[in-house]
């Protein structure tokens, strides 16, 4: 496995900080408001989903429906595991 692959696994779900681990938990809070606010002042013509992790390849799917006059590339690693 590589290493860069070996440190990923091995900061999976740690806290690199006290600093980082507070600036996400008001982040999270602030996305909750935000998502409230909207949810009032639009009700259902919005709808909005907080998703904890998005992969590129799921942002580069939304661009090409959002944006297909555009082209979009992106490179990365196939992983064998993956269906």
């Amino acid at each position: 496995m590589a290493k860069k692959d070996q440190l990923r696994e091995l900061r999976t779900g740690t806290v690199i900080n006290t600093t980082s681990q507070k600036q996400e938990t008001e982040v999270i809070k602030a996305l909750t408001r935000v998502v409230e606010y909207l949810g009032e002042a639009f009700g259902k013509r919005v709808v909005l989903v907080h998703q904890k992790e998005w992969f590129l390849k799921d942002i580069v799917a939304e661009l090409r429906v959002m944006y297909q006059q555009s082209e979009f590339h992106y490179h990365f690693v196939i992983d064998a595991m993956t269906p």
